[in-house]
């Protein structure tokens, strides 16, 4: 234990010092610079690698990510209203989209794909470039006027497949069971029943099929309608394995043309001969986005505000990949009283989470629905608890691959009767004043009495929900019933069902929200929640990360399994949330 503590001393003395001298560093660098200066001809240079969240709070301490060997993290909003900067931005020629390994949603790449798609409408040319181009990438590749494959490259086409792994059978042989309630019909909420059975319900089938194949649908008709090839033919190519060389991938009328990298730069370097290709006319989206283009102007007295809701619902703060009700509480009550924000846009990408949480939300946006025009953005994901915090809005606006609805709750608790007795040796004795005062204990399952309370408490709850998506969307109770259920619904499946009101992205939901409040022309944007200053954020963070790597060195092997219960844990109690999404791997 001591040699652990030298250990971590050292690191965070040596991580505080860094921390000072990479801050030396960039006021130095700063100071006398033209950083803001964008030469006329310029590129803007867009590096698709790393995970894409919708909202990524600036990081004044980057160099600090590479310290800790953390992954590349990509910004949607960043993205898209760069693009829209550089269309009018006369100092910009055109976008480089430069292809790595990375994980989007197919919502926020249409975002970009339609951000892009505006750009070229204002005449200017948009070129990419892949080693390895996966379908999720020539979704948005294939908007580009020139696509370019490397010769030793490869090219994935795919259909779509949702695998959720059953766990009853290794719960099984470690002497766990668990007690799953639902509400009484929700026949379609699957949260819970990879813990319970060995196989997928028909049910559960028959809404992934629907919802897969709705999207897949409107993937192959954006890709087929930027002109290249038809639906029929990108429906063969998956058919067949969706696996192609660059030879076959100009063939087919994927690609328009097979290079390696340094050939494609020299095409935009002012002296092609140049080998260190120093004189590229690139500008990076880092830089770029510190740039001021003329015209975006707006009333400092008529914003939007944007509040982003990203991540699995729970209680307290917001970390990553967290949405924190008392955390979105707060900026939506900051927004609400503030004079100055004429309108919101509240941008959801959650697949729900924990059913106090999201029913608290829900309170602070039907209150600041009250108050201002709202209008939802939805992202990859709005479902359960997602989108009970959206029905209040005024207006909601999907993509039509957004995976929402999930109009349900549930409740799981863990048996470790087996386990507990028959493996381990543990024996619980309890002493309570009441018969059900030992609720929960784990060594036992539910009496008849206590399952018949939490079922009465889960219909209670599921109830509530499809009452406020009754009064948010202005629908009769029965017609709320036949969509609830759990079912699971795309965008346009949403649209033509009655629970959103309309197609679109972000940029499409802040002008929706500027025409209800009656502002003319542009309006400033702003964003919450508000992000806490970086030294804090990065001191937690150093904190998160020495928490785990202790737990991982003082539990050896046994961490995995650690790990495992930890996150089936969260999962305990009263939930709103859909399951079969997963945040990490989108559709």
């Amino acid at each position: 234990m001591k040699t652990f503590f030298q250990a971590y001393l050292g690191s965070l003395v040596a991580g505080i010092t860094l921390f000072f001298l990479g801050f030396l560093l960039i006021l130095a660098s700063g100071m006398g610079s033209k950083d803001n200066f964008i030469p006329s001809g310029s590129i803007l240079k867009i590096d698709l690698s790393g995970v894409m969240q919708d909202h990524v709070p600036n990081n004044a301490f980057p160099f600090m990510d590479e310290l800790l060997g953390r992954s590349t993290v990509l910004s949607m909003e960043d993205i898209i209203f760069n693009i829209e900067k550089a269309g009018r931005d006369p100092q910009i020629e055109g976008i480089y989209l430069n292809f790595d390994f990375f994980t989007a949603g197919t919502p926020q790449l249409r975002e970009i794909r339609q951000a892009l798609e505006a750009f070229k409408e204002s005449g200017k040319t948009v070129y990419a470039f892949g080693q390895v181009i996966d379908r999720q990438a020539y979704y948005l590749a294939s908007t580009a006027d020139s696509l370019i494959l490397s010769p030793v490259g490869v090219m994935e086409w795919t259909g779509i497949a949702s695998s959720q792994p059953y766990l009853k059978g290794v719960l099984d042989k470690i002497g766990v069971e668990i007690q799953l309630i639902r509400g009484r019909d929700n026949a379609y909420k699957s949260a819970g029943e990879p813990f319970i059975a060995t196989e997928m319900s028909d049910s559960n089938r028959a809404q992934i099929s629907s919802y897969i194949n709705s999207v897949w649908n409107e993937i192959i008709k954006d890709v087929a309608g930027d002109g290249r090839v038809s639906e029929q033919t990108l429906n063969d190519i998956a058919a067949t394995g969706g696996l192609l060389f660059p030879a076959d991938a100009l063939d087919l009328g994927l690609i328009d043309a097979i290079a390696h990298e340094d050939e494609v730069l020299a095409f935009f370097a002012e002296d092609p001969s140049n080998p260190d290709f120093d004189n590229l006319n690139f500008v990076s989206l880092g830089k770029y986005k510190n740039t001021i283009v003329p015209s975006e102007g707006g009333s400092l007295h008529e914003r939007i505000a944007v509040v982003y809701a990203e991540g699995d619902v729970s209680i307290g703060k917001s970390s990553s990949g967290v949405m924190g009700a008392e955390t979105i509480i707060e900026a939506l009550r900051e927004v609400r009283t503030n004079d100055d924000i004429a309108a919101v846009v509240l941008r959801v990408n959650s697949p729900g989470g924990l059913s106090l949480a999201g029913d608290a939300m829900w309170r602070e946006v039907q209150l600041t629905a009250e108050a201002k025009p709202l209008v939802v953005s939805m992202g990859n994901v709005a479902a359960s608890a997602g989108y009970l915090i959206s029905a209040p809005a005024d207006y909601i606006m999907v993509q039509p691959q957004t995976i929402t609805g999930s109009i349900g709750v549930f409740a799981m608790f863990p048996i470790a009767e087996g386990l507990l007795h028959d493996k381990l040796g543990v024996n619980f004795e309890t002493v309570a004043t009441h018969e059900m005062a030992g609720m929960g204990v784990p060594d036992r399952p539910l009496t008849e009495a206590e399952y018949a309370l939490l079922q009465n408490n889960v219909d209670v709850i599921y109830n509530r929900f499809r009452d406020a998506v009754a009064s948010g969307r202005d629908m009769d109770r029965a017609a709320v019933d036949k969509l609830a259920k759990g079912r699971v619904w795309t965008g346009v499946q949403a649209i033509e069902n009655g629970l959103a009101d309309g197609e679109g992205g972000l940029v499409d939901a802040i002008e929706k929200a500027k025409e209800l409040a009656g502002i003319e022309g542009p309006a400033r944007r702003s964003t919450y929640p508000q992000v806490q200053d970086p030294l804090t954020e990065w001191l937690n963070s150093m904190q998160a990360t020495s928490k785990v790597e202790t737990l991982k060195a003082e539990m050896g092997p046994l961490y995995p399994l650690y790990n495992q219960w930890s996150e089936l844990q969260k999962m305990m109690g009263f939930q709103q949330r859909l399951v079969d999404y997963s945040m990490h791997q989108p559709l």
